[in-house]
């Protein structure tokens, strides 16, 4: 058995890697995530695209915007379905995610990091989230 090298990737049979992946086990460098302390980090943001609201009456279906947080320390979740991802519908979410966790974290973060832009019909106002 030639074992795994730096070198050339090759393929191993079933046997050579249950053989094999044991005597790596003490070479590895387990990786750690980021960790979190308890309330520091709340990480929130828009999730995925949107879902279809169905009206039980029979009426237009409508499409709801996803807002999640998630604390960093618990990955305890909060989600919510708004009618867009406009400044009110941003703010208004964050409020209530506070109100569910009874409280506010050391530092709300942006998953995604980026700027949030709102056309109010006056100009562009930002929402700037930075982590």
């Amino acid at each position: 058995m030639g074992g795994i090298s730096a070198g050339q990737p090759r393929r191993l049979s079933l046997l050579e890697f249950l053989r094999t992946v044991p005597a790596l086990a003490p070479q590895a460098r387990p990786r750690v995530g980021q960790e979190h302390k308890a309330g520091e980090k709340l990480f929130v943001d828009w999730v995925g695209t949107t879902i279809p609201i169905h009206d039980p009456r029979g009426g237009p279906v409508q499409e709801a915007h996803l807002f999640g947080a998630v604390l960093g320390a618990s990955s305890y979740t909060y989600a919510e379905a708004t009618p867009d991802e406009q400044l009110a519908s941003w703010i208004g979410a964050d409020v209530r995610a506070f109100e569910f966790y009874q409280g506010e974290p050391l530092v709300p973060l942006c998953q995604n990091s980026v700027r949030r832009q709102h056309n109010s019909g006056k100009g562009f106002y930002e929402l700037r989230v930075v982590g």
